[in-house]
């Protein structure tokens, strides 16, 4: 029997960021041994990952830093590529990275007008940034997560203070990472969903909406940078195992045979042997309905339920233990 599908329930009801997002994955279970250990596999200097726990709105979560040097080299995709490729990491968890920056990238390209190629980034280029996404997709393949559903995204309003100036929030590059999202505003005059958090979740989302059907497992709480006394500034994701939906399975075997007759010359007693002997060769169902014939006498209208191959062998059980001159047979499909 295989195992159950685990799904991971994204609830991003107050927004989400890249450090959010790994900071839940490791409260989730994620260890962060495992975490570095594929991180010091990229060709990538002067960073350091830390973890502590930490309580937003009086919920303790989980908060995950990377702690980077003052100069940050401005990357751009190919750099970008080639440092993601250099490192080694499954090919799942190494593609979903870059389909991670790939759209971040093209969501920077649009909003200045720039050439793919030619985009570098800054914020979200930074080695802190290349951490989170690859440490996101690296969390994701060790938890064993085969779906993602991912709750409406929380934006609210406010400016946020960028490399070239002060933006209106959500972010230009959020802005339009979220388009054909479900999102929604806020109260809360800040940023809460960051284009690498947007990139994330609009990546890794197989669905959006409520939670799904499924047997939670564990809950994992990121917390963000910033405080607000109003709603906790955390990501919270759910694990769990799917639940099988109960539906009919087809009848598989080949060419299921419905038998009907009438008769009015036989007693109950005669029929109630007959439904015995055909229960013993092989019938899957048997069962009278009273029925007016002829001249108004009253009679029985018999159906049994059979296996194609059993036609036969039936039809035998009905001659011989019943009254009737003959029957009728057809093929159908059965649900069970």
């Amino acid at each position: 029997m295989s195992a159950p599908e685990r799904i991971l329930y994204v609830d991003a009801g107050a927004g989400a960021s890249g450090d959010m997002f790994l900071g839940a994955l490791v409260d989730l279970g994620l260890p962060l041994a495992h975490l570095r250990r594929c991180l010091s596999t990229l060709p990538l200097e002067g960073w350091r990952l830390t973890s502590r726990k930490v309580v937003r709105c009086g919920l303790a979560a989980r908060k995950v830093d990377v702690k980077v040097g003052a100069d940050e080299p401005v990357r751009r995709w190919r750099e970008i590529r080639r440092l993601i490729r250099s490192g080694e990491l499954e090919p799942a968890t190494r593609d979903r990275a870059l389909e991670i920056f790939r759209r971040l990238i093209e969501a920077e390209a649009e909003v200045h007008g720039h050439d793919f190629e030619k985009t570098h980034l800054h914020e979200t280029g930074g080695t802190d940034a290349i951490v989170d996404i690859v440490g996101a997709s690296v969390g994701l393949a060790w938890l064993g997560v085969k779906r993602t559903v991912v709750s409406t995204m929380t934006t609210v309003f406010g400016t946020v203070r960028c490399d070239h100036g002060i933006y209106p929030v959500p972010a230009p590059a959020t802005a339009l990472l979220v388009r054909g999202f479900p999102v929604q505003g806020g109260t809360v005059e800040m940023e809460r969903l960051t284009p690498t958090g947007a990139a994330i979740l609009t990546t890794v989302a197989d669905d959006w909406g409520p939670p799904p059907p499924m047997r939670p497992l564990k809950v994992g709480y990121g917390a963000g940078s910033r405080e607000s006394i109003e709603q906790p500034n955390l990501l919270r994701l759910t694990l769990g195992e799917a639940i099988a939906a109960s539906r009919p399975v087809a009848d598989d075997a080949p060419g299921t045979m419905v038998i009907e007759f009438t008769v009015d010359d036989a007693t109950p007693q005669v029929l109630g042997f007959a439904s015995e002997r055909l229960f013993a060769a092989g019938a899957l169902e048997v069962y009278t309905t009273p029925v007016n014939m002829k001249k108004g006498r009253a009679g029985h209208h018999v159906t049994v339920l059979g296996r194609g191959d059993d036609l036969n062998v039936l039809a035998e059980v009905i001659f011989r233990e019943t009254t009737t001159l003959g029957l009728r047979f057809r093929s159908e499909g059965r649900l069970e």
